[in-house]
């Protein structure tokens, strides 16, 4: 993973293409904030994950009354990713959920293009096609302006969407664009598989 972080420090973008295509998550990348952010991106690092976690929460709450939204929404992804990567897909949603709000205030659009993919991810999980869909649908614009990974993650999202929904002819075309948008092998490996199981889901002529 070469992204490890934006300008805010959201996960990379294959740490979620590995979500929908592995049934696995990568753990949320640590990244410095204010000054308690900072300590808990430390115990994450040294495997102290509830000592991370409850840093994270303590960081929060500071960066909340200070209306440091930045910040706040850096804590907001780490916590979700954080439950993410525990199999906690609601509470996960949840904080995802939290911090899009906060973008809105801000006017973050990197932030947010990339939080509606988290949250999309989520939602394939809880098996709420409706709701990653219009994540996904949200999402599209701004995943065309990226370009590179995030439009790579935004056709993986797209691919997974349709094998759950059982259009595996849509399903492999979103993995071979995701295939083609990648931008290291990691990510195209994870289009490589989406696209093997949606080749192999087709019916047989």
């Amino acid at each position: 993973m070469n992204r490890m972080t934006t300008r805010i420090g959201l996960l990379p973008p294959a740490a979620f293409i590995a979500v929908i295509s592995l049934s696995a998550c990568s753990a949320p990348a640590p990244v410095p904030g204010s000054e308690k952010g900072a300590a808990a991106s430390a115990d994450f690092r040294d495997g102290r994950l509830a000592d991370a976690e409850s840093g994270w929460e303590r960081a929060l709450a500071e960066d909340r009354f200070a209306v440091n939204v930045p910040d706040a929404v850096r804590h907001l992804n780490n916590l979700g990713s954080m439950a993410l990567y525990d199999g906690r897909l609601e509470a996960a949603g949840a904080r995802f959920a939290e911090a899009l709000d906060l973008c809105v205030l801000d006017d973050l659009r990197e932030a947010r293009g990339r939080l509606q993919l988290q949250l999309a991810c989520v939602k394939l999980r809880l098996e709420d096609l409706a709701g990653a869909e219009g994540l996904l649908e949200e999402s599209r614009a701004w995943s065309d302006d990226a370009g590179g990974s995030d439009r790579a993650q935004w056709r993986s999202l797209k691919a997974g969407l349709a094998l759950r929904r059982g259009d595996t002819a849509a399903a492999a075309a979103s993995a071979r664009g995701a295939h083609d948008d990648a931008e290291n092998a990691e990510e195209r490996a994870a289009a490589s598989v989406l696209l093997g199981r949606a080749l192999e889901a087709e019916p047989v002529a």
